[in-house]
């Protein structure tokens, strides 16, 4: 038993260190780290492209022969997709970085939900490298 909850103890303290990491994030809050701790663990530990299409919000084109169709997104979990989208209406207010970003594809045509979307993409980028570092720090720590 004394085992187990030494592991528990360890999981809680990774987690926590998880959820600062998160809320470090501009745009990100409480509500945002937690359900993306809980709902997308693999976040910190798969690629930028691979995290994006995880939560759903990679680009993918419609093609055959030479017809190319517009860019849709689709699949991949919809309650991180959903505290993203949240999250990245905040970021794109409030955020110097992503609202530069934002009204960018703004003034270039892109319709509004586009540019969330890539804001999207963005933000999720932003969630990998900042639990990528924190694994590679434990690895370096592990190692020493």
């Amino acid at each position: 038993m004394p085992v187990e909850l030494l592991r528990l103890e360890n999981l809680i303290e990774k987690f926590d260190h998880q959820e600062k990491l998160l809320l470090s994030i501009p745009g990100v809050g409480q509500v945002t780290a937690i359900t993306l701790l809980a709902t997308a663990l693999e976040l910190g530990k798969i690629e930028n492209k691979q995290a994006s299409a995880f939560i759903g919000v990679a680009l993918y084109t419609r093609k055959s022969g030479i017809f190319k169709g517009k860019e849709f997104i689709q699949g991949g979990r919809p309650v991180p997709r959903r505290v993203l989208y949240m999250a990245s209406l905040t970021a794109v207010r409030h955020t110097p970085k992503l609202k530069d970003f934002y009204q960018k594809l703004i003034k270039a045509g892109k319709k509004a939900k586009v540019a969330l979307v890539a804001a999207m993409r963005k933000l999720s980028g932003t969630f990998y490298f900042a639990l990528e570092e924190e694994l590679i720090t434990l690895l370096q720590q592990m190692h020493a």
